[in-house]
């Protein structure tokens, strides 16, 4: 069953599209990964389906039609989004961060969950004070998902999530990313330009070219077709 089904879309900045009748789902509780190069289109996808920009074509997320609505009505319905470079309040503490990202929910548990994510990222929990641009820039990336993920979003939205992060740490958050998609059910939806640890990671892939979409399929698809591997991924 797919929690989000988007079917025509076309977005972009000015008069001419960037996107072009995109079609793409993610199933309730896995996780898809959109590949392609630089200037592919992923991240205006992306910006696309998060409101961020004005759209053509339908989103439907868990049966409801969100096609430009503003980002925070979406975030409302229970989509949120970890932006290229982060995205993390910088002049804010770590918990403040945390305190942002739980701001729509209204019981009561928002301050245990504050510890239960800085538990599961002690750096976090040791620089809970502190301020966002105090840390590391994987610290960040990790305090970037803590504060989408405390808000018990049911999609997730990552655009780029290892760009810019030392190989050590790329391999620790998709092994985090795997874990909580395990644990908690929580589907994905990520933009990925590393296709070897992306396509082990997804159960579906979505690869773009100049804003439309050239193949789809599985990952075991991708990974097992040699004429993609050479010509679009590198590998």
């Amino acid at each position: 069953m797919s929690l989000l089904s988007v079917r025509g879309l076309s977005a972009g900045y000015g008069a001419a599209p960037v996107i072009e009748d995109i079609d793409l789902d993610v199933r309730a509780g896995e996780i898809t990964v959109i590949l392609g190069a630089n200037g592919a289109g992923k991240t205006t996808t992306m910006r696309a389906l998060s409101g961020e920009i004005k759209v053509s074509g339908s989103i439907e997320f868990d049966g409801t039609q969100i096609a430009n609505l503003r980002p925070d009505q979406i975030a409302r319905r229970g989509m949120r989004v970890v932006p290229q470079g982060r995205g993390t309040l910088t002049s804010l503490s770590v918990r403040d961060n945390l305190r942002v990202g739980a701001s729509a929910r209204t019981d009561g548990d928002i301050e245990r969950d504050i510890t239960s994510w800085t538990d599961r990222f002690p750096a976090l929990g040791r620089r809970i004070d502190q301020p966002a641009g105090n840390l590391s820039g994987g610290e960040q990336q990790m305090l970037a998902l803590a504060r989408a993920l405390i808000s018990r979003p049911q999609l997730l939205l990552c655009d780029e999530p290892s760009l810019g992060l030392a190989p050590v740490i790329v391999r620790e958050l998709f092994a985090f990313l795997r874990e909580i998609q395990e644990s908690l059910g929580t589907a994905m939806l990520l933009v990925e330009q590393n296709a070897n640890l992306a396509l082990n990671l997804a159960t579906d892939v979505y690869l773009l070219e100049v804003g439309r979409t050239v193949a789809q399929g599985s990952a075991d698809d991708f990974i097992n077709n040699d004429a993609i591997r050479r010509a679009y991924l590198g590998m």
